[in-house]
């Protein structure tokens, strides 16, 4: 949506709601996690929000992988947006040194 104001809103503003957003609900606590956002269109101008940014997922289930994000403001000229981020975690797993036996028991060795 274009917007021919004076001022438009802060693309900086609407990644940071974006990186909040995953950063508290998707990125499990405690963990290594890489947010890669894209950028928004440097043409695209959105009238500056009055109101609050809300960040929403299309997705709730999906926490990794390739994700799209919505911005909406909540203000008097309210707008939507949506933004492409890529969400890694990274996790310490436990693997063994050998192939055992389905239904046999683990050894620390192992």
């Amino acid at each position: 949506m274009a917007w021919a104001g004076a001022e438009s809103q802060s693309h900086a503003a609407i990644l940071d709601t974006v990186r909040n957003y995953l950063e508290t609900q998707v990125a499990p606590t405690g963990s290594d996690y890489r947010i890669d956002i894209s950028p928004i269109d440097t043409r695209l101008q959105l009238a500056v929000c009055d109101g609050s940014l809300e960040a929403f997922s299309l997705n709730e289930a999906r926490h990794t992988g390739l994700i799209t994000v919505g911005v909406r403001c909540q203000g008097s000229n309210p707008w939507t947006i949506y933004a492409r981020a890529k969400v890694g975690v990274y996790q310490t797993v436990v693997v063994l040194r050998e192939s055992i036996a389905q239904g046999s028991v683990i050894t620390p060795a192992q």
